[in-house]
């Protein structure tokens, strides 16, 4: 269950003349995911850079075909992500070390249907995926559920600021 809470400020303008109030309210709209999105990292250690990249290849080529062949759309999956880094032993008194090469690709999945999302990432481990580098549960509807939280906010809100305004013998 994702909480959107929005808070928000409302004050009356500096150039009018009279009292004024100043509140805030808040307001919260639960609502369930229906997707997510996936980042799924492939790594790989060889004593050269060349070598770590084609073993990080065959890799990145076995956990997309998993991916494809457990139902995900091979225009679904894309690389978010590449890189290849040495690697460095540090002994006590003496210089550092490159001991070999670490390549990493990520694999992005922007739309994951949660009941597929198991087996997806099921496949992609058992294919030589290192780890699942970003997972996140997101409603289709953010941006309506964003507006009806701003909404309740405004209206809280402004009920404070009745409140407040009756409470020193005045009105809205």
């Amino acid at each position: 269950v994702l909480l959107w809470a929005v808070p928000v400020q409302g004050e009356r303008a500096a150039a009018e003349v009279g009292p004024s109030i100043t509140v805030s309210g808040t307001g919260e709209v639960l609502v369930d995911p229906d997707h997510a999105s996936v980042v799924i990292a492939v790594e790989s250690e060889e004593s050269t850079s060349a070598a770590a990249a084609a073993a990080n290849a065959r890799i990145t080529r076995a956990v997309t075909t998993a991916l494809v062949n457990a139902g995900a759309g091979r225009n679904d999956l894309s690389t978010s992500d590449y890189s290849v880094q040495p690697q460095w032993q540090y002994p006590n008194s003496a210089p550092p070390r490159r001991t070999g090469y670490r390549a990493t690709t990520a694999i992005r999945i922007p739309d994951v249907q949660l009941s597929r999302l198991g087996q997806w990432i099921d496949a992609a481990l058992s294919a030589g995926a290192a780890r699942i580098e970003e997972l996140q549960f997101e409603p289709k509807d953010a941006a309506g559920a964003r507006r009806r939280a701003v909404a309740l906010s405004v209206a809280n809100a402004r009920a404070d600021a009745a409140t407040v305004a009756e409470a020193a013998g005045g009105v809205l």
